[in-house]
């Protein structure tokens, strides 16, 4: 075998360095290689939601779809099996965010139940409405009319709220609207005699009152006509909208991206067209 001169070594050991140090720059792990060509595999987000039927949940579905990948994300779905649930799983962080809640729910569950949550981003209102199977307009609904509303707190308040604004009953002033009962009703000019029930109640109640009131979607799942619907909620305020709910440890990245999704433009077209009979944007909700 010939042996190498001192000169020829070293540059034996120069070329073999270069060797190394280019193969190295060309295998590193592929989970700390960063670049705009491969943003690896998308963020997963966990999104509770209360089933396939609600605007929520349509509109949550469509985000996943057509508008999370733009975001490399993937959004999937927890249904809702109980009320305790709802703040809970987010509040441990089982769970990135709920889609389900109204800003004064959200409210009343941190106020009642110490949890760790927060509303973070409105998106739309659930729009809530009166209905009536026996008179045509509000106008002809009789002295001691009976009416039936939400049962569960906030409910009951925001159908006190929308008699109010039809001139039905009159209520005393207060900072705290979602926590209006039939205690503060203060005038009630045609002496409507008020009943409650649970929501899914409601529409199966219309045959024996006079009138109902609950969300537009689940009258409609009820098969109530369109033509019976009588008047809107107009909000007085965007706590009465659905509102992207975390909990208060959220990772910043995870809250980031979540409200980039929520936010974007194609979340209220797609409220405005495709959900128009059973929601409203927030531009059209308020006070309209």
């Amino acid at each position: 075998m010939t042996s190498l001169t001192p000169g020829r070594r070293a540059l034996a050991l120069l070329a073999a360095l270069g060797a190394l140090m280019l193969a190295g720059c060309g295998s590193a792990d592929p989970a700390s290689t960063t670049g705009p060509a491969d943003h690896g595999a998308p963020l997963r987000l966990s999104v509770l939601i209360s089933g396939d039927g609600g605007a929520s949940s349509k509109l949550a579905r469509y985000l996943a779809a057509e508008v999370a990948p733009d975001y490399d994300a993937e959004l999937t779905f927890e249904t809702i099996t109980s009320a305790e649930q709802l703040s809970q799983t987010v509040a441990d962080g089982e769970i990135d965010a709920n889609f389900i809640s109204t800003g004064y729910w959200v409210a009343q569950q941190v106020a009642d139940g110490g949890y760790k949550v927060r509303p973070v981003l409105a998106t739309h209102f659930n729009r809530f409405s009166i209905v009536s199977t026996k008179y045509p307009s509000l106008r002809e609904v009789p002295d001691g009319a009976s009416v039936v509303l939400p049962n569960d707190p906030s409910n009951l308040a925001q159908g006190l709220l929308l008699l109010a604004q039809e001139g039905l009953i009159q209520l005393e002033p207060s900072d705290r609207p979602e926590l209006y009962t039939q205690r503060q009703i203060t005038a009630n000019p045609k002496n409507l005699r008020i009943e409650e029930a649970g929501l899914a109640q409601i529409p199966r109640s219309l045959p024996d009152v006079d009138l109902g009131v609950t969300y537009d979607s689940v009258f409609l799942d009820g098969g109530v006509a369109p033509e019976d619907f009588l008047a809107t909620f107009r909000a007085p305020s965007t706590n009465w909208a659905i509102h992207l709910v975390v909990g208060e440890n959220i990772a910043p990245e995870r809250l980031a991206t979540l409200e980039q999704i929520f936010e974007d433009p194609r979340a209220t077209r797609f409220v405005s067209d495709q959900l128009k009979d059973v929601a409203l944007p927030l531009t059209a909700g308020v006070g309209s």
